[in-house]
C-alpha cells in the first residue's frame, strides 16, 4: 500500500477504520494493525462490571469481552497524533461566533463526570454552514479534508467542502502531529439534522451541555446515536458508563433515533427498552 502523505487517519468515533498514509483499511479481518500502547491491567480495571443498573444482557456481554477485544481501543501513543487537551480546545474556540461542541468519547466523559479511558484524538462537532467561520478560527493551521472519506487532501482557504466530506484533520503546521478533528454535520435554521438520516433532528439550543469549566459538549444521546451504528468495544464501554445517567427523555430520543437510522436490529435497543416504562 503506497503512502501518499505523512498522515495517519484516525480511529474516529464516527468511523470504523484505521489507516496509514493517505489510505485507510477496514478494521474487519485486519491482523496487521500497528501495535499501540496496551495497558492491559488498566483495561481490566475499567471493564469491571460494577456500574449500577446494568441490564443482565449487557453485563454478560461485557464480562465475555476478551482482552484482545478491549485492546482494540486506541490510546494516545500514536506519534502522528498528539490531541490537544480539552482546555486548549476550549481556549482555541473561546471567541468563536458559532456553535461548537466537544464530541466523541470526551463528551461521554463530561456526562459521566470523570475520565475512564484513553483517547487517540479529540473531536469538535460543528454545523456545516459554519465551516468557513471555523476555518477563520483556525487561521494559520494546516487543515486537511477527508475527501473522499479515507483520503486526506488540503482544505483550501475559503473552500466550501462538498456534502460528502464530514471530517477535517488539523495540525499547527505541516511538520507537526495532528491535534484535533473537526466533524461537520448538517443543520438548517434552528435545527441540527443528522447526516446519517435527516429525520433525526434536534433544536441547536438543545444539542449539548457545558462542563464545569464552561466547555460545550455534545449531548450523550446524540453522541451515542453515532456510536450505535457499528459499536466497537470502546463504544460499548462508553454506552455502559453513561447509560445509568441518561434521563427517560434522553433514552426515548436515543431509542427513536436508532430505530429511524439503523432499524430494529441494533444491540443497544434491548438495553434501552428494559429501562423505559
Amino acid at each position: 500500500m503506497g503512502l501518499c502523505h505523512d498522515a495517519l487517519l484516525p480511529r474516529s468515533d464516527l468511523e470504523v477504520s484505521y489507516g496509514s498514509g493517505n489510505e485507510i483499511r477496514s478494521l474487519a479481518g485486519m491482523s496487521d494493525v500497528p501495535a499501540l500502547s496496551r495497558p492491559s491491567a488498566y483495561f481490566r480495571e475499567v471493564l469491571k462490571c460494577d456500574t449500577p443498573g446494568l441490564g443482565e444482557e449487557l453485563r454478560r456481554l461485557l464480562n465475555r469481552m476478551r482482552e484482545d477485544d478491549i485492546l482494540d481501543m486506541p490510546t494516545n501513543s500514536d506519534p502522528l497524533w498528539q490531541p490537544l487537551p480539552v482546555i486548549e480546545v476550549g481556549a482555541l474556540f473561546s471567541d468563536a461566533e458559532f456553535p461548537w461542541w466537544i464530541a466523541g468519547g470526551h463528551a461521554i466523559e463530561f456526562a459521566v463526570g470523570h475520565p475512564f479511558r484513553p483517547h487517540a484524538d479529540i473531536d469538535v462537532l460543528l454545523l456545516r454552514k459554519d465551516q468557513l467561520l471555523a476555518q477563520e478560527t483556525l487561521e494559520g493551521w494546516d487543515c486537511w479534508a477527508a475527501d473522499p472519506p479515507g483520503t486526506l487532501r488540503p482544505w483550501r482557504q475559503g473552500e466550501i467542502l462538498p456534502p460528502h466530506v464530514s471530517d477535517v484533520w488539523c495540525r499547527k503546521d505541516p511538520t507537526a502531529p495532528w491535534r484535533l478533528q473537526l466533524m461537520l454535520d448538517d443543520g438548517e435554521d434552528s435545527h441540527w439534522r443528522s447526516r446519517r438520516n435527516g429525520l433525526v433532528t434536534r433544536p441547536i439550543g438543545e444539542m449539548g451541555g457545558r462542563s464545569s469549566e464552561g466547555f460545550p459538549f455534545l449531548a450523550s444521546e446524540i453522541q451515542l446515536f453515532y456510536k450505535a451504528k457499528a459499536p466497537r468495544p470502546k463504544e460499548w464501554l462508553d454506552f455502559t458508563k453513561v447509560l445509568p445517567r441518561l434521563s427517560i427523555d434522553q433514552m426515548i430520543w436515543l431509542r427513536d433515533a436508532i430505530l429511524i437510522a439503523y432499524g430494529e436490529d441494533n444491540g443497544w435497543l434491548t438495553e434501552l427498552r428494559q429501562r423505559l416504562p
